[in-house]
C-alpha cells in the first residue's frame, strides 16, 4: 500500500513541473509551499522554473511525507515486537495488545513482552511431593529418606514407626524404621532354637554336625536323628557316643590253629600253616589234615610212592613183557635189537611183544655151506682133503680161499691141472705140452681167441672132459 502511494506522488510532481516549467516561459509568479498544497517535502517546482522545499513531518514518530502531505503509518503490536499491555502507535494513539494469561504467575513485562515469576519449594516452604511453579513446570521438591518408614505428609515429612507384629517380628531388637528400637523378645522353644531375623527358628543338628555315625539323637529341634547303623564290618557296633568301633576276633577266641581268617573287621588273622606232611592242609574249621595220595591221584602204575601223609603206596610191578620195567611210576618197556640179542638171521621177538626180523645167512659161493642156527648165521667150513683137491686154489666154502698146492710143481712132474685134479698120463701130457703156454693162464684167456684151438687140442688128447674142464677155467 506504501508502494503504490509513493509511486502516485511521483507521479503528481512530475505533471506539477511541467505545467510550471510551462508557465515559467511566459513569465510567471512563482508559488508557494501553501499555494502549491504541498506540506512537506523537497523538489516541488514553484510554477516558475524553480523548486520548493516544504520541510518534513515530524508530528509523530510514525509521521512520512505522502506526495507532499504529511501522513502516519500507525505502529501494529507484531509490528512493534508486542505481546502484551498498551503501547503509542507512533501516530498519537496507542495499542492495546493484550494480557499475559497463559499461566497462573504469568505478568506482562517491560516492554511488552509476556513473563513468569517462578516459585520454588524453598519459596512455598516445601520440603517433599511435587508442585507446580507457576509457571507450567512441575518438579519435586525431594523424597523422606531419613527412615524406612518417612513419608510426605502434605509437603512435609513425617515418619510412621513399625512395630514388631508390623514386622512381622517375635524375636531380637528391631528397627521402628522411624530412628527407634523395638525388643521383639527371644527363642527358647527347643535347645536349638535360634532368632533369624527377628523371626523365631531352630536350626536343627545333623549327623555329622554332632559328629556321630550311628544310632538315634535328638535334633534339638523336637526331631530325632537317625544317624544308621555299623556295617562295615561283621564286629562293628555302635559305641555310647554315637561312633561306630569293632571288636576284632583272635586265632583263639576263633578256635583256629591254621589259615588266615578275617579279624571281623576288615583284617586278616595269620593262624600259622600245616607243614607236617606233603599234602598237608588247613581245613574249613581252622585245623590241619592231611589228604592222602592214591596211585591213581599220582598217575602212577607202578613202583613205591608217599601217599604225602607219611605212608607208602604200592603201585604195583610191570610184567606185561619181559622187557618190561617201571619208569618214574609208569610201565615202559624197551624193545630188543638184532644187534643187542646178538642175532643175524630169522625171526625173534623183541621182548615187548614185537618181532624182530634179523636177515638171512648169504647162501652161494663162497658160502655155499652157510646156515641160520638159533638166529645165527654159521658155516661149516671144507678143508683141500675134504674136496679131494691136491693141488691149486678153492673154496671152502664159507667165503676163505685154500690153497691145494701149486701148478708149477704139478707140470714139472708131467700132469696138467683140470679142476683142481693133478693128472700124469701120457695123454695128458701130450695135450698139455700143445697148450703148456696156455696152461698157466687159462682162467684169464680161455674166453680169448685161442680157446677152440686150445680146447680142440684138449679134446684130442684128454676127450671132452679135459676140454670142458678148460673151459670152465
Amino acid at each position: 500500500m506504501c508502494w503504490v502511494k509513493v509511486g502516485l506522488a511521483w507521479f503528481k510532481l512530475i505533471f506539477t513541473v511541467a505545467l510550471v516549467d510551462g508557465a515559467a516561459a511566459a513569465g510567471c509568479v512563482p508559488k508557494t509551499c501553501a499555494t502549491a498544497g504541498r506540506q512537506c517535502g523537497s523538489g516541488w517546482t514553484d510554477g516558475c522554473s524553480g523548486t520548493l522545499n516544504c520541510g518534513s513531518c515530524t508530528k509523530y514518530p510514525n509521521s512520512f511525507c505522502n506526495y507532499g502531505t504529511c501522513d502516519c503509518n500507525p505502529s501494529t503490536c507484531a509490528g512493534l515486537f508486542r505481546t502484551c499491555g498498551s503501547e503509542s502507535n507512533g501516530c498519537g494513539g496507542s495499542v492495546s495488545c493484550g494480557t499475559c494469561t497463559k499461566f497462573p504467575n504469568s505478568y506482562c513485562h517491560s516492554p511488552g513482552w509476556c513473563g513468569c515469576v517462578y516459585e520454588t519449594c524453598a519459596g512455598t516452604g516445601r520440603t517433599c511431593g511435587s508442585m507446580t511453579d507457576g509457571c507450567g513446570n512441575t518438579f519435586s521438591c525431594g523424597s523422606c529418606t531419613d527412615y524406612s518408614n518417612s513419608y510426605c505428609s502434605g509437603s512435609t515429612c513425617a515418619c510412621n514407626p513399625s512395630t514388631c507384629s508390623s514386622l512381622g517380628k517375635n524375636c531380637g531388637s528391631q528397627s521402628n524404621n522411624c530412628g527407634g528400637t523395638l525388643n521383639c523378645g527371644s527363642c527358647t522353644t527347643y535347645p536349638n532354637s535360634v532368632c533369624n531375623s527377628g523371626v523365631c527358628g531352630c536350626t536343627a543338628s545333623t549327623c555329622s554336625s554332632l559328629g556321630k555315625s550311628c544310632g538315634s539323637w535328638s535334633n534339638g529341634c523336637g526331631g530325632t536323628l537317625s544317624c544308621g547303623s555299623c556295617t562295615a564290618y561283621s564286629n562293628s557296633y555302635c559305641t555310647s557316643s554315637g561312633w561306630c568301633d569293632c571288636s576284632a576276633y583272635s586265632c583263639a577266641s576263633l578256635g583256629r590253629s591254621c589259615g588266615s581268617p578275617s579279624n571281623g573287621c576288615g583284617g586278616t588273622l595269620s593262624c600259622g600253616t600245616c607243614t607236617a606232611y606233603p599234602n598237608s592242609y588247613c581245613s574249613s574249621g581252622g585245623s590241619c589234615a592231611c589228604s592222602t595220595s592214591s596211585c591213581g591221584s599220582l598217575g602212577k602204575t607202578c613202583g613205591s610212592f608217599s601217599d604225602g601223609c607219611g605212608s607208602t603206596l604200592n603201585c604195583g610191578s610191570c610184567t606185561a613183557f619181559p622187557n618190561s620195567y617201571c619208569n618214574g611210576g609208569t610201565c615202559a618197556c624197551q624193545a630188543s635189537t638184532c644187534a643187542s640179542l646178538g642175532k643175524n638171521c630169522g625171526s625173534v621177538s623183541d621182548g615187548c611183544g614185537g618181532t624182530l626180523n634179523c636177515g638171512t645167512c648169504q647162501a652161494g659161493a663162497p658160502y655155499p655151506n652157510s646156515s641160520c642156527s638159533n638166529n645165527v648165521c654159521q658155516c661149516a667150513a671144507t678143508s683141500c682133503l675134504g674136496l679131494g683137491l691136491n693141488c691149486g686154489p678153492s673154496y671152502d666154502g664159507c667165503g676163505t680161499t685154500l690153497n691145494c698146492g701149486t701148478l708149477a710143481n704139478v707140470v714139472a712132474a708131467g700132469a696138467v691141472w683140470v679142476r683142481g685134479a693133478c693128472l700124469a698120463s701120457a695123454t695128458v701130457q701130450r695135450a698139455a705140452a700143445a697148450v703148456r703156454d696156455r696152461s698157466a693162464v687159462f682162467a684169464e684167456r680161455c674166453a680169448r681167441a685161442g680157446l677152440a684151438c686150445a680146447r680142440a687140442a684138449v679134446a684130442v688128447a684128454i676127450g671132452e672132459r679135459g676140454a670142458a674142464a678148460a673151459v670152465q677155467c
